[in-house]
């Protein structure tokens, strides 16, 4: 914007556009009081400057009066829209404010907070005049809400602002030459605000900028607990110690709301969505921790849970590479290589904003917990080094010698164990090696599990709210470092927004590794663990949750059992009763894969406006049968030289089996790569309702060569009924035997070889 004003460069072949002199038609449109009105501009000014020839076809190409250029096919290029909110507002105006705020308190020039105080007032004069739900024309038109920005940016543009005057204000009342420009500006323009001295000038700042938004705070209301942390930041500005005891009172509230939900908001997006909660208030209450001595000490005794705030994305990191895609987060087989609550800032040098090191060293000190500073120092690439990156740190040699003692004592990276977040519905089994060894995760629920976010139940989007998918009971798989059973990750908003097939797709159930009831998307609610068990070499969790199908039960058992330091199977029983249709879908990693077992021929398509096709059927599959992926490495994660497979042996009953072919979007929906990615499929079909069923059957990820060398059943169920017991005989390569018995409830037992319990 400081180079090119009023111009946007085409990133595909770098012309520059609006092609008219838009600053010079701007000019002849402004009235008394500064504002921009189209009825007094020159019209005679909107032509291709390149081609001022009337009778040049090119003559109106590329020109743009401030409502955009409509070309031959009808398709509007915002180039002046866009100029004005991330060149003029973003690029030169709010971020100008920011940097000279910044400057002003690194070194106490008045030169800095004079033209941040002329760009504040000005901005004052004009703020409440903006109101993006009848001004903007796009993103999520209509009915979005905004100033200038659409609400999410408003927020966050406001509480910049804030901080920023906060940062200026001392010098405004004493600035003379700043009151006589402004004063001089004012009577010129003919403005409805005095700027007679420099306490005018601060309360036009406070009144027209802070005070409205607190009086129109819909135009600012973003994610949770983003709007929150805006009110109480504008309220301490505006208040001062006077209002201590309300700004607790706000952050009570906050707190309480944002850790509700096993420490988090029950916002869905693990990596995305779901870090907003932990992530906004982290600089809030640094930026508080900061100003006021013991400050978080005293929110840490008000609310405890504020650990696990902070904690949540500590043992749900699966080997320092994934987060569980649960709900509207990643993508597929997206890795994520740094801690995701909050973003750690400073490594290329200290800053004036709160210190995410010093604020989790903080926290490291208020608890105890060392997995605060494992991960501070993680994020510092695992050195002390230039530790914290705080212009406010009284000592950085302590501070670092401080961190280097307790990672010298308790080691580099956090080891979590086995954890199951009960209220947010996840699960995660860990072995003894998070970045060799299989870790499972099974994410129980469909719907955001907070009141915060509750939403009127609407058959048409029985799983759906705030960032969730309806991905009940979908279970993943991580091994030697390789996502194999990938969610689908963020949906593909770029294929058609929100509503697209594309989309919409990547939220419905049969587009995950869970259990369909006639074709329906599995309803908002959660499950309740009925067994856990995380010792020893057998790990499992059981899980209830009927509310998802609306019907008696929807049950899934997982049991994992080592077979070597780095090597496990892991059992699989689904059991469900209620409907007239049970389809149970699996996935697996992307790359080939092959059957054995089945007779395949041309099925119908499942239907349901699910993006599935080629279906292929066996009406009467042998036991036993079985499919095998062979990883193909698109990402590049796998160990070097490594042949990594999935292997998926079916034990069930009276069902139809079959494979098809699912969409999916490679990487992220910044592009268009698309795939078809083949998959199995298991029904079971009666007239009569309710229909019950069991689904069995064991996962094995290996490298090379198979651990287990068969799989059989030994029970007497037939598959129609969702209380029978299973027990399985499981050969091992290495010549052992298992025999794994699994009852409805959770009721599992493991026994190795001859008879001794395992």
């Amino acid at each position: 914007p400081l180079d090119l004003p009023w111009k946007l460069t085409c990133p595909r072949c770098g012309d520059v556009f609006p092609k008219n002199d838009f600053h010079a038609y701007y000019l002849t449109g402004l009235d008394s009081t500064g504002v921009f009105d189209p009825a007094r501009a020159d019209g005679d000014l909107l032509f291709n400057n390149e081609h001022p020839d009337p009778g040049d076809p090119l003559h109106r190409f590329g020109v743009d009066d401030g409502q955009g250029f409509l070309n031959e096919a009808g398709q509007r290029w915002r180039f002046i829209a866009t100029w004005l909110v991330y060149g003029q507002w973003k690029g030169l105006i709010w971020t100008g404010i920011d940097r000279l705020a910044e400057a002003f308190a690194a070194t106490g020039d008045c030169e800095y907070s004079r033209r941040a105080g002329v760009l504040l007032d000005r901005l004052s004069d004009v703020y409440p005049t903006f109101d993006y739900s009848q001004q903007g024309f796009v993103y999520e038109k209509p009915g979005n809400r905004g100033y200038l920005s659409n609400w999410h940016d408003a927020c966050a543009e406001v509480l910049t602002l804030t901080v920023a005057y906060d940062r200026v204000r001392e010098a405004l009342p004493d600035d003379d030459e700043l009151v006589n420009f402004l004063s001089a500006r004012a009577s010129r323009l003919e403005l409805p605000t005095a700027k007679n001295s420099g306490r005018q000038v601060c309360d036009n700042i406070e009144g027209r900028i802070l005070q409205h938004t607190l009086d129109h705070i819909d135009r600012v209301e973003s994610n949770f607990p983003a709007t929150e942390m805006a009110v109480i930041l504008i309220e301490a500005v505006l208040r001062g110690t006077d209002g201590i005891t309300h700004i607790h009172e706000l952050f009570d509230d906050a707190i309480t709301r944002a850790t509700a939900v096993d420490g988090l908001s029950g916002e869905k997006g693990l990596s995305g969505y779901a870090c907003i909660a932990p992530r906004t208030p982290a600089h809030y209450l640094a930026l508080f921790a900061r100003a006021l001595p013991g400050f978080l000490h005293e929110i840490l005794a008000r609310h405890p849970a504020l650990q696990d705030l902070y904690r949540f994305h500590i043992d749900t990191w699966i080997g320092q590479r994934f987060y569980p895609n649960a709900g509207d987060a990643g993508s597929w087989t997206q890795t994520s290589p740094t801690y995701a609550a909050v973003p750690f800032i400073g490594n290329d040098g200290p800053t004036l904003a709160p210190s995410m090191f010093t604020f989790f060293w903080q926290l490291y000190e208020a608890t105890g917990d060392v997995g605060f500073v494992q991960i501070l120092h993680h994020a510092n690439g695992d050195v002390a080094d230039d530790l914290p990156h705080d212009l406010c740190c009284a000592d950085p040699a302590d501070f670092q010698q401080r961190v280097a003692e307790a990672i010298a004592e308790h080691g580099e990276l956090p080891q979590p164990p086995s954890v199951n977040k009960q209220n947010w519905h996840l699960a995660i089994l860990r072995g003894g090696d998070d970045r060799m060894g299989p870790v499972a995760w099974l994410d129980y629920d469909s719907g955001a599990m907070n009141s915060v976010y509750a939403y009127r139940l609407d058959p048409s989007v029985r799983g759906r709210g705030a960032h969730s998918h309806a991905d009940g009971m979908h279970l993943g798989l991580y091994y030697r470092g390789v996502d194999l059973i990938p969610d689908l990750g963020y949906p593909p908003v770029n294929f058609g927004g929100w509503s697209s097939p594309q989309a919409e797709w990547y939220k419905m159930s049969a587009a995950h590794n869970t259990l369909v009831v006639d074709g329906l998307d599995l309803a908002n609610a959660g499950g309740q663990t009925l067994w856990w068990q995380d010792e020893g070499s057998v790990r499992g969790i059981c899980v209830s949750a009927p509310g998802l199908i609306e019907g008696e039960v929807f049950e899934r058992t997982i049991v994992i059992v080592d077979t070597g330091e780095a090597d496990a199977y892991i059992v699989d029983v689904f059991r469900v009763q209620g409907g007239a249709d049970h389809t149970r879908f699996l996935l697996g990693p992307f790359g080939p894969m092959q059957t054995t077992g089945l007779d395949l021929a041309p099925a119908p398509d499942y239907g349901h406006d699910t993006l599935m096709r080629a279906f292929q059927a066996d009406a009467t599959p042998a036991e036993g049968w079985a499919a095998d992926w062979t990883l193909e490495d698109r990402a590049g994660v796998a160990p070097p030289g490594a042949a990594v497979h999935l292997r998926y042996t079916d034990l069930s009953r009276g069902v139809e089996a079959g494979i098809c072919e699912s969409w999916a979007c490679y990487g992220s929906y910044g592009n268009k790569d698309e795939v078809w990615l083949q998959r199995p499929w298991l029904r079971r079909r009666a007239q009569d309702t309710p229909l019950a069923s069991t689904f069995a059957g064991v996962l094995e990820p290996y490298v090379d060569q198979p651990v287990v060398a068969s799989v059989c059943r030994v029970d007497d169920g037939a598959g129609d009924r969702a209380d029978e017991a299973l027990d399985l005989n499981i050969e091992l390569a290495s010549g052992g035997r298992d025999r794994v018995r699994v009852a409805a409830g959770g009721g599992v037992s493991v026994e190795r070889n001859a008879g001794g319990s395992h």
